[in-house]
Protein backbone atom coordinates (compact mmCIF):
# COMPACT_ATOMS: atom_id res chain seq x y z
CA UNK A 1 0.00 0.00 0.00
CA UNK A 2 3.27 2.41 -0.25
CA UNK A 3 4.96 4.01 2.50
CA UNK A 4 3.60 6.09 4.93
CA UNK A 5 6.49 8.41 6.17
CA UNK A 6 6.36 9.06 10.15
CA UNK A 7 8.12 12.63 11.62
CA UNK A 8 11.43 10.25 12.97
CA UNK A 9 13.91 11.83 10.55
CA UNK A 10 17.51 10.59 11.35
CA UNK A 11 20.53 13.00 9.64
CA UNK A 12 22.87 10.29 9.19
CA UNK A 13 26.45 11.03 10.59
CA UNK A 14 24.59 12.55 13.68
CA UNK A 15 23.93 11.89 17.23
CA UNK A 16 20.56 11.51 16.40
CA UNK A 17 21.47 8.12 13.82
CA UNK A 18 20.82 5.12 15.65
CA UNK A 19 18.60 3.87 12.74
CA UNK A 20 21.33 5.28 10.27
CA UNK A 21 24.16 2.69 11.93
CA UNK A 22 21.94 -0.02 12.28
CA UNK A 23 20.58 -0.46 8.66
CA UNK A 24 24.27 0.05 7.68
CA UNK A 25 23.28 3.75 5.41
CA UNK A 26 25.71 5.34 3.04
CA UNK A 27 26.46 9.05 3.54
CA UNK A 28 24.76 11.73 2.37
CA UNK A 29 21.13 9.42 2.73
CA UNK A 30 18.28 10.62 5.00
CA UNK A 31 16.21 7.41 6.73
CA UNK A 32 12.96 8.17 7.54
CA UNK A 33 11.46 5.64 9.45
CA UNK A 34 8.05 4.82 10.36
CA UNK A 35 7.57 3.28 13.73
CA UNK A 36 3.77 1.98 13.49
CA UNK A 37 4.13 0.38 10.41
CA UNK A 38 7.50 -1.06 10.45
CA UNK A 39 8.41 0.34 7.19
CA UNK A 40 11.68 2.32 6.32
CA UNK A 41 12.55 4.92 3.32
CA UNK A 42 16.41 5.17 2.79
CA UNK A 43 16.25 8.92 0.38
CA UNK A 44 19.10 9.55 -1.05
CA UNK A 45 20.95 13.19 -1.07
CA UNK A 46 22.96 14.11 -3.41
CA UNK A 47 26.98 15.17 -2.72
CA UNK A 48 27.10 18.28 -4.61
CA UNK A 49 23.98 19.84 -5.85
CA UNK A 50 24.56 21.79 -9.31
CA UNK A 51 23.13 25.18 -9.41
CA UNK A 52 22.69 27.48 -12.35
CA UNK A 53 21.96 31.24 -11.85
CA UNK A 54 21.84 34.63 -14.18
CA UNK A 55 20.59 38.09 -13.71
CA UNK A 56 19.01 40.54 -16.57
CA UNK A 57 18.18 43.92 -16.58
CA UNK A 58 15.80 44.95 -19.03
CA UNK A 59 17.10 48.27 -19.43
CA UNK A 60 20.99 48.97 -18.32
CA UNK A 61 21.89 50.66 -16.11
CA UNK A 62 19.08 51.86 -14.04
CA UNK A 63 16.01 49.37 -15.53
CA UNK A 64 14.13 46.61 -13.77
CA UNK A 65 16.14 43.81 -13.55
CA UNK A 66 15.37 40.33 -12.32
CA UNK A 67 17.66 37.31 -11.07
CA UNK A 68 17.48 33.80 -11.04
CA UNK A 69 18.55 30.35 -9.49
CA UNK A 70 17.34 26.74 -10.23
CA UNK A 71 18.70 23.36 -9.01
CA UNK A 72 19.68 20.67 -11.70
CA UNK A 73 17.74 17.64 -11.05
CA UNK A 74 16.65 14.38 -12.06
CA UNK A 75 14.49 13.89 -15.16
CA UNK A 76 11.60 12.60 -13.07
CA UNK A 77 11.88 15.57 -10.68
CA UNK A 78 10.61 18.67 -10.76
CA UNK A 79 12.95 21.70 -10.42
CA UNK A 80 13.69 23.73 -7.45
CA UNK A 81 13.79 27.40 -8.83
CA UNK A 82 13.62 31.11 -6.96
CA UNK A 83 13.38 34.43 -8.91
CA UNK A 84 13.26 38.36 -7.34
CA UNK A 85 13.38 41.68 -9.03
CA UNK A 86 14.76 45.12 -8.67
CA UNK A 87 13.02 48.15 -9.89
CA UNK A 88 16.01 49.83 -10.91
CA UNK A 89 19.42 48.34 -10.75
CA UNK A 90 22.24 47.23 -13.38
CA UNK A 91 23.06 43.40 -15.08
CA UNK A 92 25.99 43.17 -12.92
CA UNK A 93 24.56 43.58 -9.83
CA UNK A 94 21.33 40.99 -10.76
CA UNK A 95 24.36 38.87 -11.88
CA UNK A 96 25.34 39.47 -8.09
CA UNK A 97 22.56 38.56 -6.80
CA UNK A 98 21.27 35.37 -8.36
CA UNK A 99 24.58 33.11 -6.48
CA UNK A 100 23.81 34.99 -3.29
CA UNK A 101 20.19 34.23 -3.26
CA UNK A 102 20.98 30.60 -3.78
CA UNK A 103 24.11 30.28 -1.40
CA UNK A 104 21.49 32.03 1.36
CA UNK A 105 18.91 29.50 0.32
CA UNK A 106 20.55 26.14 -0.07
CA UNK A 107 22.97 23.35 2.19
CA UNK A 108 25.50 21.98 1.42
CA UNK A 109 28.03 21.34 -1.20
CA UNK A 110 27.15 23.87 -4.58
CA UNK A 111 28.63 24.04 -7.76
CA UNK A 112 27.58 27.33 -9.03
CA UNK A 113 26.95 27.78 -12.81
CA UNK A 114 26.93 31.11 -14.25
CA UNK A 115 27.28 32.81 -17.92
CA UNK A 116 28.37 35.98 -16.44
CA UNK A 117 32.86 36.21 -16.39
CA UNK A 118 32.48 39.12 -14.41
CA UNK A 119 30.82 36.95 -11.32
CA UNK A 120 32.99 33.62 -11.78
CA UNK A 121 36.31 34.97 -12.91
CA UNK A 122 36.23 36.71 -9.17
CA UNK A 123 36.71 33.39 -7.76
CA UNK A 124 38.66 31.34 -10.28
CA UNK A 125 41.12 33.94 -10.71
CA UNK A 126 41.06 35.44 -7.31
CA UNK A 127 40.47 39.23 -7.98
CA UNK A 128 38.92 39.33 -4.50
CA UNK A 129 41.90 39.09 -2.80
CA UNK A 130 43.04 42.28 -4.24
CA UNK A 131 40.54 43.80 -3.48
CA UNK A 132 40.08 43.04 0.04
CA UNK A 133 43.85 43.90 0.94
CA UNK A 134 43.18 47.27 -1.35
CA UNK A 135 40.36 48.15 0.78
CA UNK A 136 38.33 47.59 -2.33
CA UNK A 137 39.96 49.45 -4.78
CA UNK A 138 41.72 48.22 -8.23
CA UNK A 139 45.12 48.62 -8.79
CA UNK A 140 45.26 51.96 -10.68
CA UNK A 141 42.68 53.42 -7.14
CA UNK A 142 39.20 52.87 -8.74
CA UNK A 143 36.42 51.95 -6.06
CA UNK A 144 35.33 48.45 -6.88
CA UNK A 145 31.33 48.29 -7.68
CA UNK A 146 28.95 46.76 -6.01
CA UNK A 147 30.74 46.34 -2.72
CA UNK A 148 27.09 45.61 -1.10
CA UNK A 149 26.90 42.60 -3.33
CA UNK A 150 30.25 41.27 -3.31
CA UNK A 151 31.20 41.42 0.40
CA UNK A 152 28.31 39.20 2.00
CA UNK A 153 28.88 37.32 -1.57
CA UNK A 154 32.35 36.74 -0.50
CA UNK A 155 32.10 36.35 3.07
CA UNK A 156 29.65 33.13 2.26
CA UNK A 157 32.03 31.23 -0.36
CA UNK A 158 35.30 31.86 1.07
CA UNK A 159 34.94 32.72 5.05
CA UNK A 160 32.33 30.13 5.99
CA UNK A 161 31.30 27.92 3.52
CA UNK A 162 35.13 27.61 1.80
CA UNK A 163 34.90 24.06 1.23
CA UNK A 164 31.00 24.01 -0.14
CA UNK A 165 31.42 26.28 -3.35
CA UNK A 166 32.64 25.68 -6.59
CA UNK A 167 32.83 27.77 -10.00
CA UNK A 168 32.02 26.95 -13.29
CA UNK A 169 31.20 29.43 -15.90
CA UNK A 170 28.65 28.37 -19.40
CA UNK A 171 28.38 30.37 -22.46
CA UNK A 172 25.29 31.99 -21.82
CA UNK A 173 22.60 31.43 -25.02
CA UNK A 174 24.26 28.18 -26.00
CA UNK A 175 21.42 25.71 -25.82
CA UNK A 176 22.32 24.56 -22.53
CA UNK A 177 18.84 23.77 -21.08
CA UNK A 178 19.43 24.53 -17.01
CA UNK A 179 20.91 28.25 -18.18
CA UNK A 180 17.67 28.74 -20.54
CA UNK A 181 16.10 28.51 -17.58
CA UNK A 182 17.64 31.07 -15.40
CA UNK A 183 17.67 33.41 -18.29
CA UNK A 184 13.77 33.22 -18.64
CA UNK A 185 13.23 33.27 -15.02
CA UNK A 186 15.43 36.02 -14.53
CA UNK A 187 13.76 38.18 -17.39
CA UNK A 188 10.60 37.02 -16.52
CA UNK A 189 10.84 38.87 -12.99
CA UNK A 190 12.33 41.66 -14.43
CA UNK A 191 9.76 41.84 -17.10
CA UNK A 192 7.04 41.13 -14.64
CA UNK A 193 8.06 42.96 -11.57
CA UNK A 194 8.06 39.97 -9.07
CA UNK A 195 9.93 36.42 -8.57
CA UNK A 196 8.74 33.41 -8.52
CA UNK A 197 9.22 29.81 -6.92
CA UNK A 198 9.43 26.62 -6.75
Amino acid sequence: AGYVLSPFVFDYGTDSDPAGEALNCQKNRVVVVDIPEKQVVVVDIPEKQVVYVDGSCLVNPNGPGGWAWAVETSPNSSTQYCSGHSKSTTNQRMELQAPLEAILALKGKLKIVSDSAYVVNCFKQGWWKKWRVNDWRSDAGAVIKNRDLWEPLLSLCIDERPDEIEWEKVKGHSGVPMNELVDKLAGRAAKNGKGEHL
